[in-house]
């Protein structure tokens, strides 16, 4: 909350419904008093998973005094060494929609620090319907310290491939580059 997405959905003027999914348990009540306003008139749910292409229990590492940035990705732009970990409960994004019985998405924001180019790549775009997606470019290559998670232009590549059904424009969000896909 409090950042480019929610002041996208202050403009809303019809009542929409709202997924926000928040890995890090301890953001969600802040989360949630942000998002205090827009559930007045909105039907706002909130998730307490990280998306992955896996399910299970992960490592969310903790950046900038454990609140401001999380990832699953233990990522050597930032530090080597996060400030702290929580292990969470992963689910897939395909687990995501059926759990809020959709297959038809009008606005899908992913902002995972790093996790983008791979959450886009595991979504079956033959089950479920996107009309605009925006998310992070992710420049660093094999951000990861544990090699686990592959980052960077290679993976984006993929991505520009799968997506080659949209038209793409390069957008600035929360002072990051990043990309809208439209279909």
């Amino acid at each position: 909350g409090d950042d480019d997405f929610q002041r996208m959905v202050e403009k809303i003027e019809e009542q929409i419904h709202i997924v926000l999914v928040e890995p890090n348990g301890n953001l969600v009540e802040q989360i949630k008093t942000n998002y205090a306003d827009l559930a007045k008139k909105h039907r706002i749910q909130v998730f307490v998973y990280g998306i992955s292409t896996t399910a299970g229990i992960a490592k969310l590492h903790l950046y900038w005094n454990n609140s401001e940035l999380s990832t699953l990705i233990r990522r050597k732009t930032i530090a080597e060494n996060p400030d702290g970990t929580l292990d969470i409960e992963t689910i897939t994004f395909s687990k995501l929609c059926e759990m809020i019985g959709t297959k038809d998405i009008h606005h899908l924001s992913i902002d995972t620090e790093g996790m983008d180019y791979l959450i886009l790549n595991s979504i079956d775009l033959s089950d479920v319907k996107i009309n605009e997606i925006i998310f992070e470019e992710w420049w660093p290559v094999n951000d990861d310290v544990n090699g686990v998670f592959e980052t960077g232009p290679k993976v984006l590549e993929i991505i520009k491939e799968k997506y080659k059904e949209y038209s793409w424009e390069k957008i600035t969000l929360n002072n990051m580059p990043n990309y809208r896909l439209t279909k």
